[in-house]
């Protein structure tokens, strides 16, 4: 890499593909994801090495939340610049200080829903169950999401971090600093092209950016995912009653705001043909 790369921060919640386009950009030529490096800490390494010796007593998700902790406080160290990628997203003055630029990744509630529920990573919660089930339990978050400690249900962490977006663009943008959308669906259908497209309207012309390689064990493939996010697919698995519960829980002017629409807005008919198909 020649020269001074371009510095790129990221925010997206989880399932959002935020890793893969992390990953892109580490193949990229001129640009690297921004992150602070890592700040020396006797106290956070004692711990860390304490909870990898744990006991069997400490197995599984005991010790899921011990190291949790030690991450929300390492990430605290960082700064506000040095926020998680999936937390809210506060504007501090210090990315226009810096010349950090910012990209953002959102996605269909419904299909966001249905991948946490599957994949419900940093969840501290209980791991089994059926996605009716999972859409009415209270969701523990870890400090590092920046949100209060537990939420109603999972549909409020979307709302949550969703909303975090449009305020910290507003500023960033009035203090010059680049930011760009990228929208989840769009970056399976294409995911170089996306990635190109929203590092340009940021004024970062990336070469030596191309797809990989599925970043989730056992993920589908390329033609795969195209297909089932394109035409929607995702819609066979939500039964009416998981509609009904999604649409009265999700902030839909800030999903509106990012392209998505509410199904089963005409009609409860409507809402139960959709489930069918």
């Amino acid at each position: 890499m020649s020269g001074n790369p371009v510095r790129v921060k990221i925010f997206g919640e989880r399932n959002t593909g935020t890793r893969a386009v992390i990953r892109m950009m580490i193949g990229a030529d001129n640009i690297e994801e921004f992150v602070h490096p890592e700040l020396p800490d006797a106290e956070l390494a004692r711990f860390e090495t304490w909870i990898e010796s744990m006991n069997k007593l400490h197995k599984g998700p005991w010790r899921r939340v011990f190291r949790e902790a030690v991450r929300d406080r390492r990430q605290e160290i960082f700064g506000p610049m040095g926020t998680w990628k999936h937390s809210t997203a506060i504007y501090d003055p210090a990315y226009a200080e810096t010349g950090v630029k910012v990209l953002f990744l959102v996605r269909n509630p419904y299909s966001w829903l249905l991948a946490l529920h599957k994949r419900p990573y940093h969840g501290l919660g209980r791991r089994d169950g059926d996605f009716n089930e999972f859409l009415s339990r209270p969701w523990a978050t870890l400090r590092r999401d920046n949100v209060a400690p537990i939420l109603e249900n999972p549909m409020q962490l979307w709302n949550l971090k969703m909303q975090s977006y449009p305020g910290f663009i507003a500023a960033a943008r009035r203090d010059g600093v680049g930011t760009a959308l990228i929208r989840f669906e769009e970056f399976v259908n294409a995911p170089a092209h996306a990635l190109k497209k929203a590092l340009r309207s940021i004024g970062v012309d990336a070469t030596g950016i191309k797809a990989g390689r599925p970043t989730k064990p056992m993920g589908r493939k390329a033609r795969e995912r195209r297909d089932y996010y394109g035409r929607e697919r995702w819609r066979n698995e939500l039964s009416a009653n998981a509609i009904r519960a999604i649409n009265a829980n999700i902030d839909w002017d800030i999903a509106h705001a990012f392209g998505y629409e509410r199904i089963g807005q005409g009609s409860d008919r409507e809402t139960r043909s959709t489930a069918a198909a």
